[in-house]
């Protein structure tokens, strides 16, 4: 069992959001939901981008922060799309963290921010960046965690 840390999208706690929650926990994980936006949801992602940028993004990001605070500290911090944004900090940031999942977005100006790159020996580069598009052959054979 791993325990997560999972972080809504632009437009809040929608059904496909606490679905995908749902089908962690019965895959047997113990799946925090936090709610940003204290139970709003919004119809357009137009709509949601608009109320956060009313809060801010730093407000957004803290909002995710102290979320954790009263979780333990090895967790797996996951988010979709804007809830990228607390779960790479997160992940990058707090000690114990056993990993993340970032779908739909990665922010490398946070990379940068949180992690500075460090110099790859012989000039390599990663074998993932984001941003770079997986084939899609690799996309089948993704579990959940």
């Amino acid at each position: 069992m791993t325990e997560v840390l999972l972080f809504h999208h632009a437009m809040g706690q929608t059904a496909g959001f606490h679905a995908f929650a749902a089908e962690l926990r019965r895959a047997g994980h113990l799946v925090h939901t936090p709610d940003l936006f204290g139970g709003r949801t919004f119809a357009s992602i137009e709509d949601g981008m608009a109320h956060v940028e009313q809060l801010g993004f730093g407000a957004f990001i803290e909002a995710g922060t102290r979320a954790a605070e009263d979780l333990p500290a090895e967790l797996v911090y996951a988010g979709f799309s804007l809830g990228v944004l607390p779960a790479q900090k997160l992940a990058q940031t707090r000690p114990g963290a056993l990993g993340a999942v970032l779908c739909y977005s990665g922010r490398p100006a946070l990379l940068r921010r949180f992690q500075p790159a460090q110099p790859r020996p012989g000039g390599s580069r990663p074998a993932h960046r984001p941003g770079a598009r997986l084939p899609r052959r690799s996309l089948s054979r993704l579990r959940l965690i």
